[in-house]
């Protein structure tokens, strides 16, 4: 079985929309594929041993789409929290939702704080889903929030260090990423967890999320294992 170091890997799973013209079915249905390949990502992640999966499903800048498309997209993601969870359970997953929540409807926010609490219990992977998630947007929240209690006075401003601002953002508490993969070939983070990605190694591919298969994913583990991680300083020391 193949183990590997890696403890986070994220995913932004683009290509939906694409896949679903390639194939001449509706847009909402090219995202219920691609949810049927992150149900199949949670399980392999599981198997070789991540600790944490972090998927991008809806941007901040998403909320610009279409009130029909929006619509459709949320009765889905419904319909997955409500019927399609059993990948939580079956494998023993915590989950757990980031992202500016508040923002969506109020079933989709009962039913990923109804998901949260059922799995709490389990030890081990946690999946994260990031919905209504901006990488600007999660820094603006986490720097009101700091400066709230500087206002309060539990707090003074020579105190704000990297790990406070990392504590006050939807991914305090969680490993930095190791690796990010992104499909359907745009090469940009388009906005995703900017502060987060520091030093995490990118993977682009080609292919469109909904055909992202198992073998690529245990491609790129082994390809992320043959990587120098430097973060800036020398491997071997120079002698001289």
């Amino acid at each position: 079985m193949l183990t590997t170091a890696l403890k986070h890997i994220a995913f932004i799973m683009d290509g939906n929309g694409r896949y679903a013209k390639k194939h001449h079915i509706p847009t909402i249905q090219g995202h219920a594929k691609g949810a049927e390949t992150m149900k199949s990502m949670v399980r392999l992640c599981k198997k070789i041993g991540i600790e944490h999966a972090t998927f991008w499903a809806f941007s901040t800048e998403n909320w610009k789409r279409p009130k029909i498309w929006l619509d459709q997209y949320f009765k889905l993601a419904d319909h997955y929290l409500a019927k399609q969870s059993e990948v939580f359970f079956e494998n023993e997953v915590r989950f757990k939702a980031v992202g500016n929540l508040i923002q969506l409807p109020l079933s989709t926010q009962k039913l990923l704080k109804k998901l949260e609490e059922e799995t709490k219990h389990f030890e081990g992977m946690q999946v994260n889903i990031a919905l209504s998630y901006g990488g600007r947007d999660d820094l603006a929240r986490a720097m009101t929030h700091i400066g709230e209690k500087i206002k309060q006075g539990i707090i003074s401003p020579e105190s704000i260090s990297e790990a406070l601002i990392a504590e006050h953002l939807d991914t305090a508490g969680l490993p930095d990423i190791d690796i990010l993969v992104r499909t359907a070939g745009d090469q940009r983070l388009s906005n995703f967890m900017l502060y987060q990605l520091a030093y995490t190694e990118l993977y682009f591919t080609q292919t469109l999320w909904p055909d992202l298969s198992e073998e690529e994913i245990i491609q790129i583990v082994k390809d992320f294992s043959q990587r120098e991680r430097r973060y800036g300083n020398y491997l071997d020391a120079p002698t001289s």
